[in-house]
């Protein structure tokens, strides 16, 4: 009976061993289509045009949210009597500043999103969509997006 666990115990221990190598090695090749559609998808360019999109409602929202408390309507105030253009400006500094900090988390952001897809989608999926994505109509489509989002 111990041989019999023995060798079941050590089957299934090597099976694990030759299985594991295999996953991790699909995921990367996952990751690394992921990556890829993601690229090619033009995803970083996407990112500034919803920023440039979004900042002038962020830059207002921030002045409006300041203007609710009563240590935030003080710092308007001073703001508008020191700071040059007021606070129109220093809204507008405040999205350029926002804006500069997204841009420097584009990098994690695209991996966030690699692993979001080879999380979706299996390995031959993802083969077909990176394939898809860097053909000659999916390189055309990636550069028509943006401009369709802009003119939406």
């Amino acid at each position: 009976m111990r041989i019999n666990q023995f060798l079941l115990t050590m089957f299934t221990g090597l099976c694990f061993a030759f299985a594991f190598p295999a996953v991790a090695e699909s995921y990367d090749q996952k990751l690394n289509d992921a990556r890829a559609i993601v690229v090619a998808s033009n995803y970083e360019n996407s990112m500034n045009l919803m920023m440039a999109n979004l900042m002038p409602a962020t830059e207002e929202n921030f002045i409006a949210g300041l203007g609710k408390s009563f240590t935030g309507i003080g710092l308007l105030v001073d703001i508008d009597a020191k700071y040059p253009g007021g606070r129109a400006a220093f809204g507008k500094r405040f999205g350029q500043i926002f804006s500069e900090l997204f841009r420097k988390r584009h990098k994690q952001i695209i991996e966030e999103a690699a692993r979001l897809y080879a999380n979706e989608f299996t390995a031959a999926e993802l083969a077909t969509i990176r394939s898809f994505m860097e053909s000659p109509v999916g390189r055309k489509m990636n550069e028509a997006t943006p401009r369709i989002q802009q003119s939406l």
